[in-house]
């Protein structure tokens, strides 16, 4: 039996000589279940190759297309045991570095000495698996994640993503993946915990009055990957929301959105931490009707530039949702600028492309072009003076929006 004991020993050398400050993690690709390596499962792991071959035992075959549980077959292995690094809600992803792979995952916790042949018996089934179908629009990746439902996922179109899981700290699990069509581009494998924060908050309407109809609560991160959701109550319009946290002492930024059929979203960007406490927010959701303007202090664009800053790109999706949902809504879109640095003309020009930007997402994703104008205000309305601090400054560089009809 090959001891997974020298290529932890070798890894060890291996960043110790690491001469540019830090020590990019990996991992031996080993094909068989007895032979796992052990990783320490935090951060992010990345690998030049993706799995290639089945090894010395071949631990899954013959099995149905649509189980739940295992793999049809084994294709192009990688087996890894890991212990919690913490207790809390375990996620981690698999993305591969070309879209064109497809990996699928079992996950199973660690019984005794017998569990490799215990599994090819079929005697243990695994926590969480995810067995569907690639999705280039996903950028291929799967994995666990908090904004889903499934524990398991069975081959063919699916959730390419299956529920993050309570672990403990002085637990062990194995984590096997497969390489379907044995791509041989590399894939980076990140894993990270959380904790629960409880945010609380109560919802009204512009005019300090209860909303009638079912309010939705989000929870995401920047990237707009939603974490956790609850629905407020309708008699006293109160959340609570359980806030999934990175289990960190540094601080992270999240984003708290609320939203409803017949009113204009609410999001806030939020820094906490897992020993947080947050104080109830207090929320005004604004009643869509024409002559309406909401401020988007989420979109932001780099200084001179149309291109919006990356952290945009939730709010550019919530409001596609909101028109979608909302098929007689129309707006302008209106752009401005921090200051008129190279003149008034040329500051109407940004403004106005930092508009069209908007509007341009939102007619190649489906929405009319009739439902959509767009204005330029330059650099006169700025919230902020030209010369504030780096986050006003921000802030002029954005969008507002005005509704024109509903």
């Amino acid at each position: 039996m090959r001891s997974t004991h020298k290529y932890l020993l070798s890894f060890t050398f291996f960043c110790f000589f690491l001469t540019i400050g830090y020590c990019q993690k990996t991992a031996p690709l080993i094909q068989d279940c007895f032979n796992a390596p052990m990783i320490k499962a935090e951060g992010e792991f990345t690998f030049t190759e993706s799995p290639q071959g089945i090894g010395e035992k071949l631990e899954f075959s013959g099995n149905p297309s649509n189980s739940l549980q295992y793999f049809k077959k084994e294709h192009n292995s990688a087996w890894f045991q890991f212990d919690p690094v913490t207790s809390g809600i375990l996620i981690f992803k698999i993305i591969p570095k070309d879209t064109a792979t497809d990996f699928d995952f079992l996950l199973f916790k660690y019984t005794d000495e017998n569990f490799c042949s215990d599994i090819v018996k079929k005697k243990i089934k695994p926590l969480r698996t995810n067995i569907s179908r690639f999705s280039t629009e996903e950028n291929s990746v799967t994995g666990l994640s908090l904004g889903a439902n499934e524990e398991r996922v069975h081959s063919g179109p699916g959730c390419h993503l299956s529920k993050a899981i309570d672990v403990k700290q002085g637990d062990r699990y194995y984590l096997v993946l497969d390489n379907v069509y044995g791509n041989k581009a590399g894939f980076s494998l990140v894993f990270d915990y959380y904790k629960t924060v409880e945010v609380t908050g109560v919802i009204k309407n512009d005019e300090n009055d209860l909303i009638n109809e079912e309010v939705k609560v989000l929870w995401e991160n920047t990237a707009g990957e939603l974490l956790a959701e609850t629905i407020a109550d309708k008699n006293t319009g109160e959340f609570k929301l359980d806030a999934p946290i990175l289990n960190t002492s540094s601080p992270e930024d999240y984003i708290l959105s609320v939203e409803s059929n017949n009113h204009f979203f609410f999001e806030k960007m939020i820094k906490m931490t897992s020993e947080a406490f947050p104080d109830p927010i207090n929320i005004i959701l604004p009643e869509l009707k024409k002559g309406k303007n909401i401020v988007l202090n989420n979109i932001n664009f780099f200084g001179g530039s149309p291109k919006a800053l990356p952290a945009s790109i939730p709010t550019f999706n919530r409001i596609l949702k909101l028109m979608k949902r909302n098929k007689s809504l129309t707006i302008r879109v209106d752009g401005h600028t921090n200051g008129c640095p190279g003149g008034i003309e040329s500051s109407q020009v940004l403004s106005l492309a930092r508009a069209s930007t908007v509007k341009s997402f939102l007619i190649k994703k489906g929405i009319d072009s009739e439902r959509i104008t767009s204005k330029g205000f330059n650099c006169t309305q700025m919230l902020f003076p030209s010369t504030g601090t780096e986050e006003q400054q921000s802030l002029n560089r954005r969008v507002e929006i005005l509704v024109t009809g509903y």
